[in-house]
């Protein structure tokens, strides 16, 4: 089943981007009712990966290409021009703070956790843990493409990519850790937020994901029917919250690591002329870094 919206241009985003449509997959109800799930206690839902900020798993990827982002007598150094690895690390970091910021006006009975180690070498960007259900959020920048999605094969301006089978396997990792946590069954949902598309056709997306861009993020998560009693969500986002749930450890200097690591993104950007959500087209320069 397929369907397109048009919708306005989001009130943050430069001048000159183009009009941009939607198209969503379907999506997979529950097969367990969660509302009859025992409310037993959690962990402290303020757990360690709660502190966790949008964008820190590509920010520890950039700040490892020591070459180009260093740390010097206490200050930031940026090596231009930047190699192909931090160019992409970087757009991915940009392209996840601004999914970060969105997911951060949602309701208050709502939780989002940022960077989730829920596998070995499987990170989900974001992980929202509310009444609608659990939704695996997949960033991706793809400023001013024009993106192709049919069926699992996805094309930006006609380059090959594997969002969709990515996220169905951040899907199973989560599904199947949160709910052996949990003890019960745990109905997840994936959504792909192509970061500044230009447009976005998608046709027999395979359930339970959904492709959009970061305009339509939240209109979809609030639109979600109520699946889970505010009881749930709290225990599950408790667990969540916990390195123990995916088998994962958190390193003692992770949160002074974390200081110079959004500050390698934030020096970058300074040192940068492009822009993150900017169409190829709108006549201004593009950045060469």
């Amino acid at each position: 089943m397929t369907g397109t919206t048009a919708r306005p241009q989001h009130p943050g985003t430069p001048q000159g981007l183009l009009r941009r449509r939607v198209v969503t997959g379907l999506v997979v109800a529950p097969r367990t009712p969660p509302d009859a799930w025992p409310a037993t206690p959690g962990p402290d839902p303020l757990g360690p990966l709660a502190a966790r900020l949008p964008g820190e798993l590509a920010a520890r990827e950039l700040a490892r290409h020591h070459e180009s982002c260093s740390v010097r007598d206490g200050r930031v150094v940026v090596r231009a021009p930047l190699v192909a690895a931090v160019r992409r690390w970087y757009r991915a970091a940009v392209a996840q703070r601004r999914v970060g910021a969105l997911l951060g006006g949602l309701g208050d009975g709502s939780h989002v956790l940022h960077a989730v180690p829920v596998a070995d070498g499987l990170g989900v960007d974001h992980l929202v843990v509310a009444p609608g259900g659990v939704v695996v959020v997949r960033t991706a920048h793809h400023a001013g493409e024009r993106v192709l999605v049919r069926g699992r094969q996805v094309r930006a301006d006609g380059r090959p990519l594997g969002h969709v089978r990515e996220v169905e396997r951040q899907v199973a990792a989560v599904a199947d850790r949160l709910g052996a946590a949990a003890g019960l069954e745990v109905p997840v949902r994936a959504v792909v937020v192509l970061v500044g598309a230009r447009s976005v056709r998608a046709a027999d997306v395979p359930r339970p994901v959904t492709v959009l861009t970061d305009d339509d993020l939240v209109g979809w998560l609030a639109r979600r029917p109520r699946v889970m009693s505010q009881v749930v969500v709290d225990r599950l986002a408790a667990l969540a919250a916990d390195p123990v749930t995916w088998g994962a450890d958190v390193e003692p200097d992770e949160a002074s690591r974390r200081v110079q690591e959004q500050a390698c993104v934030d020096a970058i950007r300074a040192a940068s002329r492009w822009r993150p959500v900017r169409a190829a087209t709108s006549g201004r320069p593009r950045n060469r870094a």
